[in-house]
């Protein structure tokens, strides 16, 4: 984990802002780490979170709607949708696998959803 960190500067800066709750810095860190993880062993997307981010933005001015909500349906692809998180509560899958993605697109000013 620390070194997906240290490779790349937008999960840094992101990051950055909970170096003051190491509870938090530490889940965000992990939920992270983890999504891009499984964007390259499961989806077969090897992509930086720079990258990510960049495709995102240029994906949402497609008029085609799937690729617009191409990340959005990634993300929840990973939660939600997960079949190995099955078993998992709801508020689970979504504090520690939605929400850091969630919250890194939204301060890199690249939200997932405009709702």
């Amino acid at each position: 984990m620390d070194n997906f960190i240290e490779k790349n500067a937008s999960i840094r800066e992101f990051l950055n802002q909970y170096q003051a709750n190491r509870s938090t810095y530490t889940k965000h860190a992990v939920g992270l780490c983890r999504f891009f993880s499984w964007l390259k062993v499961e989806k077969h997307i090897d992509i930086s979170p720079t990258q990510f981010l960049n495709m995102h933005i240029q994906k949402r001015n497609i008029d085609d709607v799937d690729e617009r909500r191409w990340a959005l349906k990634l993300a929840l692809e990973y939660s939600r949708d997960n079949p190995d998180l099955a078993d998992q509560a709801t508020s689970y899958k979504y504090t520690s696998f939605y929400l850091p993605i969630k919250m890194f697109c939204d301060y890199n000013e690249a939200p997932l959803t405009s709702t």
